[in-house]
């Protein structure tokens, strides 16, 4: 049994304890008891959620207000939290949290664009357009080269003098495409 189980079943009996001495239990202690039951960790605080978030105690009540799952799980919170993203701000401190959420959001994007992991989308326009310009260029070559390489030849020889000219032709293809691909990568 972990550790933290065992902290769980001694918190459920000291609260099951104080409830056979006759006393009453709060709402949280009867949170912990249904959460053990369910066999779920207990219920954070609201210290603890303001931990968990990188937030202020005020800011967790004030989601609580606003219908927070403050007895669930972190998915319930992060659901809960997502949804809030969605909807339009009705407080100045929800549209806050709003903007500040978002203009986390655009950083993570400057950082991977920084990082190499995005890229325009004018740049992946340009890299398609010189992909299949290579592409109809080297097939236009091929054609006008095979009139003149194949004139008078039957089934074996053609494969023969075609197979070689086709391979060039994937050959060139594949080492301009590694061209633009690196030249993509340092755009913008």
């Amino acid at each position: 049994m972990k550790l933290s189980d065992q902290a769980a079943k001694a918190q459920v009996q000291n609260i099951l304890a104080k409830l056979k001495a006759g006393k009453t239990i709060t709402r949280r202690e009867q949170a912990q008891i249904e959460a053990y039951e369910r066999g779920q960790a207990a219920p954070k605080t609201t210290r603890e959620w303001a931990a968990h978030y990188k937030v202020s105690h005020v800011t967790i009540i004030n989601w609580g207000k606003a219908g927070a799952p403050l007895n669930g799980t972190v998915e319930e919170m992060d659901a809960w939290r997502a949804s809030k993203e969605k909807q339009e701000p009705t407080k100045y401190s929800d549209a806050k949290l709003q903007k500040t959420l978002l203009e986390c959001k655009k950083i993570g994007l400057v950082v991977a664009q920084l990082e190499g992991e995005l890229i325009s989308r004018a740049s992946v326009r340009e890299a398609n357009t010189m992909i299949a310009a290579t592409l109809a260029a080297e097939l236009q070559n091929l054609v006008s080269d095979c009139v003149s390489i194949l004139d008078g030849l039957q089934g074996a020889q053609i494969r023969e003098k075609l197979e070689p000219r086709v391979n060039l032709l994937i050959e060139r293809t594949n080492e301009r495409l590694a061209n633009i691909k690196s030249g993509v990568r340092g755009m913008d």
